[in-house]
């Protein structure tokens, strides 16, 4: 009976191993995760006792934080400790780099009995072609790449390292900052958060690109602590967009110091290793380039419109520079936001737009006829696959239904309240949730046209005005978006003439 159940677990397991596309483990992930996270997140007392937290809003912030979106719609004060510490294991589970590594067993095991099958065939060929068994010997097994397997297993050692140390000395980072700078200092004593709770939340939210802060005002309220949000930049830069530059260098001042083949062959031959995230050498530049120059056309142009406007109001030359700055990174997938995008011109919205909408690896780079054919020949391979593949629709496309349903659905107050329900700000929203980013527009009751009803500001984003139905779409929306890169051949089969 053991042995059957041995048998039924290896064949699972086998299954799951090579069978299974990728595309649905990520989906069942996300999925049971961000349904727990809900069940926690209800389960627990929020710090305001009169306050009650629906499902749909559990479920709401459980998926955002999964996805690394940081959309909200309950006001983050309200919230005890308790329910910050899921919310930051949500948004550690949901990294990007946390979520790259869960990869690494699957690949190194399939590795590992890929190889150990193929000599097992040949030995059997040679076997029955000699007429007599075959003896494996130490000639045979120097046929595995021991070389490639090894540079595998110590990639993952890497990227673990580097994940938990970022994370470390990011909050040791905010700790610091906090504890020599009054100011910040007073306003978590003043809003009652723990210090510690705040520099973890903060570090884990940055580096993984989850856009939650425990505050109500997000990173507004620090937007005169220039200190603190360089601090969070460059945790969100080494978690995300740049995150194949500092992995580059990280494996390069090991090859330095340890002298390891390990990591020479890492170097020079990446994409024999199997981690997408460790780009060859000739695409690091053009990336970089591509991220900083994006940054840099933000930080221009949000400066140039809005200098002396009320979105930089009360800062002065310098902070008003680290503020655009900040946006300008938090633009591509981290959200943390530090000004009122409702005061911010249209331009800038949407210039804003297009960063969110972006992956976070684009650059130009004109490929070969070499590699593409050699692509092309790969691709065509995969037959079913390829032909399924093309018949997706373009991420603009997706974005343009996913507009198109929010706008049935909250069309009502749209037509209601069309200052707040703007389509800008509906797109601005829905981009936000497709690019897991998790900027927002604020609700304003002074805006509204239509005074009749009650209306209490509150200190949440666009979407948690939004209907229980709407919401639902969004949630929708920022797990397809965390998903994306399985579809990026999407809409190549539409010719444009």
């Amino acid at each position: 009976m053991k042995t059957i159940n041995n048998h039924y677990i290896l064949y699972i397991f086998r299954f799951i191993l090579f069978r299974v596309n990728p595309f649905y483990l990520h989906l069942f992930y996300f999925l049971s995760l961000a349904f727990l996270g809900s069940l926690a997140l209800s389960l627990l007392t929020p710090r305001v006792p009169s306050f009650n937290l629906r499902f749909i809003d559990s479920l709401y912030i459980s998926a955002s934080a999964l996805t690394v979106s940081g959309l909200g719609t309950v006001e983050m004060e309200v919230l005890s400790n308790t329910q910050l510490v899921v919310i930051a294991l949500l948004m550690l589970a949901g990294g990007e780099v946390f979520v790259s590594m869960l990869a690494f067993p699957f690949t190194t095991i399939r590795y590992k009995y890929n190889k150990w099958n193929h000599n097992k065939v040949e030995v059997e060929l040679q076997s029955i072609e000699s007429g007599s068994p075959v003896i494996i010997t130490a000639s045979d097994d120097s046929e595995i790449d021991e070389l490639k397997y090894s540079s595998m297993k110590s990639l993952s050692y890497v990227v673990f390292s580097y994940h938990v140390i970022a994370n470390f000395i990011g909050s040791i980072s905010i700790l610091v900052y906090i504890v020599l700078v009054k100011s910040s200092r007073e306003v978590l004593k003043r809003k009652g958060l723990r210090v510690s709770t705040f520099c973890v939340f903060v570090a884990i939210s940055s580096f993984a690109n989850g856009g939650f802060i425990p505050t109500n005002e997000n990173m507004a309220i620090f937007k005169s602590n220039s200190g603190l949000l360089l601090i969070v930049i460059l945790l969100v830069l080494m978690g995300n967009t740049l995150f194949p530059l500092f992995l580059r260098f990280s494996i390069w001042v090991l090859k330095g110091l340890t002298k390891r083949a390990e990591f020479e062959y890492m170097l020079g031959r990446p994409e024999q290793v199997g981690f997408r995230h460790l780009l060859p050498k000739r695409e690091n530049g053009p990336v970089a380039v591509f991220v900083l120059g994006l940054i840099a056309l933000q930080v221009v142009l949000l400066c140039g419109l809005e200098w002396r406007s009320d979105a930089l109001s009360g800062l002065n030359g310098y902070r008003k520079i680290v503020v655009a700055l900040f946006e300008g990174v938090n633009s591509r997938h981290a959200g943390e936001s530090a000004v009122d995008f409702s005061v911010v011109s249209a331009a800038a919205l949407v210039l804003y737009i297009a960063a969110m909408f972006l992956p976070a690896y684009t650059c130009f780079l004109p490929s070969g006829g070499e590699k593409k054919g050699g692509m092309d020949k790969q691709r065509n391979r995969k037959g079913r696959r390829r032909a399924i593949e093309i018949l997706y629709l373009s991420h603009l496309s997706y974005i343009v239904i996913f507009v198109i349903i929010v706008c049935i659905i909250e069309r009502k107050k749209m037509r209601d309240d069309p200052v707040n329900f703007s389509l800008l700000n509906v797109i601005f929203e829905v981009t936000s949730a497709y690019g897991n980013v998790g900027f927002s527009v604020s609700y304003s009751c002074a805006r509204r046209l239509n005074t009749g009803s009650a209306c209490v500001d509150k200190a949440y984003g666009f979407s948690g005005w939004w209907s229980d139905l709407g919401k639902l779409m969004i949630v929708f929306v920022m797990l397809f978006g965390r998903v994306k890169r399985f579809t990026m051949n999407g809409g190549k089969a539409w010719r444009l003439a």
